[in-house]
């Protein structure tokens, strides 16, 4: 079989009580870094540091300069990391898996005990040659994935930017409210082209379509963990027109609600 060909695994491990502190240039592979626990700051040349507080993963790259350690001088980490090189990076690069042009490449991680647990698996198949690494890219290929859907994080480097991730934390909370983002901007003292492109920046989206991603997360959460009537469901996430809710769901996640519902495997 060859169809996982095209990936050399340079390196994994997992160190639960990590101090290290890296400073260095990453020429000829990269890494899946993964900060289950502890909290860290990660540099790239002479940007403005981040801080990368767990649970969050971010990769490493050819190019710029890395610097990533603990936050304080005594403290530690939960570290996994997986490297790796070839021309199946190139390909999920070009498709838009992975992306190692950004100066941002750090991903929050919503249920860090499943995604270390799927790491650990990876480097379990990784570590034995009695199964190859046909899984393991497998495996892997589906962190990828659930990275790319996740937003990016970034830090706030204004006022203006501290309020507007305030705003964004309130919209995750309670996605199906009427949230009036033309009101928000004048209140911060906004032009709404400049409170769109700051919101833009922190999330990757535009307000109205963001408002919408969490919106569909919610309705999909709901469908896969209650039996309410998808009417309801509708309501339950802000749309009264239960045909508009549909086609979006169906925009979204490219299947219907009800299709969604039957493929759940909750029941």
């Amino acid at each position: 079989m060859n169809y996982f060909d095209g990936i050399e695994w340079v390196g994994f491990n997992h160190v639960q009580e990590c101090r290290a502190r890296i400073g260095k240039h990453f020429h000829d592979y990269y890494v899946l870094d993964y900060n289950h626990g502890g909290e860290l700051t990660l540099q790239l040349d002479n940007d403005q540091p981040m801080p990368l507080k767990s649970p969050v993963a971010w990769f490493t790259f050819p190019g710029p300069f890395f610097r990533f350690g603990p936050a304080s001088r005594d403290g530690c980490w939960d570290h996994r990391h997986i490297s790796f090189r070839g021309e199946r990076v190139m390909a999920w690069a070009k498709a838009g898996l992975v992306n190692f042009k950004t100066r941002s490449p750090v991903f929050p991680v919503s249920d860090p005990e499943r995604f270390a647990g799927q790491m650990d698996e990876i480097m379990a198949y990784l570590e034995s040659p009695a199964y190859g690494s046909e899984r393991a890219v497998q495996m892997f290929e589906g962190l990828l994935l659930q990275l790319h859907e996740k937003r990016a994080v970034r830090t706030a480097s204004s006022p203006a930017e501290v309020k507007i991730l305030d705003f964004i934390t309130r919209i995750d909370g309670t996605p199906e409210q009427h949230w009036d983002c033309r009101q928000v901007a004048r209140r911060l003292g906004l032009s709404y082209p400049h409170f769109r492109l700051l919101f833009r920046g922190l999330t990757g989206l535009p307000p109205g379509q963001y408002i919408r991603c969490r919106r569909m997360e919610k309705s999909a959460r709901l469908l896969r963990q209650s039996r309410m009537e998808i009417k309801d469901i509708a309501n339950q996430v802000g749309y009264e027109d239960i045909f508009h809710f549909s086609k979006l769901f169906k925009k979204h996640f490219r299947v219907s609600p009800g299709r969604f519902r039957a493929r759940s495997t909750m029941y």
